[in-house]
This record gives C-alpha cells, structure tokens and sequence, in this order.
C-alpha cells in the first residue's frame, strides 16, 4: 500500500473525482474529514449536514467551487515520525522448555503507516498486541513511543481494541460522551467531536440504541469512535475483522485507512487478522508469526522478492489428473493439497499468464485463483 500521507490539494483533487464520479456517500465522507483535520468553521459546516440544514452535496460543491484559505489544526511537529518501536521484545508465560514464548521482536510503525500481524491461532498476535498498546508487560525488551515516556502518557496516546469488546451500559450516546469528558473534552466541544465521529463511521441511526440492540460488527464500528474521542496516535487492533460481513469489513478497512493517512491529523495502526489478503492490501508492513517468532517482519511488496519458486491456490471443476498434465510442460512443477485448495509450486519462469492460459487451453474449469507468491499465504 502506498502510506503516502494526503495532503490538502491532494484532498481536494479527490473530492472532485468522488464527485465526478457520483460517488456520493463516499464524497460525505472524505469532505468530513477534511473538516476534521482543518481550520475553516468546520464545526459549523458539519453541524449543518448532520442535521440537515442544509444538502451535503451543496455545501461540497459550494467548497469545491470556492476552496477557503484554510490551515491544518495540527502541526507537523505535534507528531513523532517514529510512533513505536520494539527492540528484542520478549514475554514469557512460565519457565519451563515447553512454555510459550514470544522472542525478541523488532520492529517499529511511522504515522500514517498501517502495520498487519498475521498467524495462525495461538501464535502470539495477541500477546504482541497486548504489549505495544501498553497492557501486558514485556518480560525483556526495550518499548519506546516517541516523545511519550511515562506511562500515562503512553496510555493516553495508545487506544486499543480488544477482540471481545467490553460491554457498554446505559444509550451509546451517553456513552461516548462520558468517554470524551474522561479525556478532557467538554462542553460545545465535546458534543461536536462526539456528533463528528457518530455521522462519519455511519452510526447516526443507533446513537440512541443501547448494546443489547446492535450487531457485534456495530459495536465494534462505535467502539472505534469512542476510542478515537481522545485523538490517539497509535491504534492497536486484535481481530477487528473476525465478526464483520464481506461489506462491512470493507468499509471498515477503507475507515482505517482514512484516519491513518491523514497529513494534517496522522495516527499509526496496527492490527491483527486471519483474513490475510484484506489485511495485506491495506497494510505497508506485514508481521508473521509462527511459534512465538517473527519469521517475516518487512514491507508488503518485499514478500517473496527472494523466493525460488511461484506459488498458486486453485480450486474448480476438474480431476487431479488435468493438474499432473502441467508436468509435461515443466517436470519441476509440484502439486500440493490442503483442504478444498490445490497448492501449485511452479518455476518462476512460470508465471500466472502462462497457467491461466494452460487451463483456458484445456478446459479446466477454474473456480478460484490467486497468485500467493508474494503474499504471506505461503508461510501457512
């Protein structure tokens, strides 16, 4: 993923093709968030498309045809480059040989960067996250946060998303509210942050409802607006996909990807998944875990820039017998199976054109098919 952080021109351009485009919800969105990161009465402007005083798109177009002169309400120097960085982070559960460890762990996350742990269950994803958002202590290792350093500091800097959300009580309004006057914001202010954060994350409908009454994937969508009411600059996730639908889980990374490239307003993420592409496509550094130790912990464009072989997931309509033809074309090519997938090793020289264009040749009916060479899959 390019992290480039956006900056307002660039903003602005983009404002303009959503609105070419017809993209409408999205433009909202993106328009917010300017009004978010820069100065030009934007609580005023938000106030009237939330409570529809006025048509958002006109206000847009109005902005769009007649930009103010406006400036960030941060600066570039109330942010670290440098959001965290671990040095041999370790913990360790028990001292006999068989207790699980995780060992020396380095790695650090920029602003505007979005950091992806993957794994499978029981690796140390959690634990890994527990100790960056400042909740489990390191058995060895040095952990630094910019220009935080005491432990309340790094706490109010850090927010963090368990994977089984505490339970709220009482309207989820009255909730957010209460959690921004915790962390210093009150009055007039309190209600705009809070008003902000409810329209942009779509949540205007069940403000009102209490948890009782909405999805798990709500929850997690109006958790993640709580959290933001104290403008963290490192957000720590632990399976934020795991409850949320093929559409809902789009729209949420899209979200993430918002808050962390902002140039005016830049935080840093780092989450966990076991949906391994999505987690990849947003992410520009990727961490594998296997056994409590990082086997990968790099740029996701630099996965499999040393490998020796091609690797391809299949699945479809055809006998093992039309995959063993492909040793005629090249005999160092290997057949594997897990589960419902065949696992197809293939010379580099063997690319994805040239066995798409064997199966469309022979008329092997794909189903599925994913190029996994530079993906993390492969580590499975």
């Amino acid at each position: 993923m390019d992290v480039t952080l956006i900056n307002l021109q660039a903003r602005l351009d983009e404002l303009r093709q959503l609105q070419s485009a017809g993209l409408q919800e999205r433009l909202v969105k993106r328009f917010l968030d300017i009004c978010k990161d820069y100065d030009f009465a934007s609580f005023e402007v938000q106030s009237k498309i939330f409570n529809q005083e006025k048509d958002a798109l006109d206000i847009i177009n109005g902005f769009l045809n007649s930009p103010p002169n406006i400036s960030p309400k941060f600066q570039a120097s109330d942010f670290d480059e440098v959001v965290f960085k671990a040095e041999k982070m370790t913990k360790r559960y028990g001292n006999s040989p068989d207790s699980f460890a995780l060992d020396n762990c380095d790695f650090s996350m920029n602003k505007g960067g979005i950091t992806g742990i993957v794994g499978e269950n029981g690796n140390g994803k959690t634990t890994l996250l527990r100790m960056v958002a400042a909740e489990l202590a390191v058995t060895n290792g040095e952990l630094s946060y910019g220009r935080y350093k005491e432990w309340e500091e790094i706490k109010n800097a850090v927010s963090y998303i368990p994977q089984r959300i505490p339970r709220w009580y009482g309207t989820l309004l009255d909730n957010m509210k209460h959690y921004a006057s915790l962390h210093g914001v009150a009055g007039k202010e309190n209600d705009e942050w809070v008003n902000f954060y409810i329209h942009r994350l779509g949540l205007s409908k069940y403000k009102h409802y209490k948890w009782s009454e909405i999805s798990t994937g709500y929850r997690l969508r109006f958790q993640l607006a709580k959290i933001m009411l104290k403008h963290p600059r490192l957000l720590v996730l632990d399976e934020p996909l795991a409850n949320l639908d093929v559409n809902a889980k789009q729209y949420f990374l899209e979200d993430l990807q918002d808050l962390a490239r902002s140039e005016a307003n830049p935080i840093s993420i780092i989450l966990s998944s076991q949906q391994l592409h999505d987690v990849e496509a947003v992410s520009d550094q990727i961490i594998f875990l296997r056994k409590g130790k990082a086997e990968y912990i790099g740029k996701v464009s630099d996965i499999g820039k040393d490998r020796e072989m091609n690797m391809f997931e299949i699945s479809g309509q055809f006998e093992l017998s039309d995959l063993e033809k492909l040793k005629a074309l090249h005999p160092t090519i290997i057949i594997d199976k897990k589960g419902m997938l065949y696992l197809l090793h293939c010379p580099l020289d063997f690319t994805s054109k040239k066995l798409l264009q064997y199966f469309s040749q022979n008329d092997v009916a794909l189903e599925y098919f994913r190029d996994i060479s530079n993906s993390t899959k492969k580590y499975f």
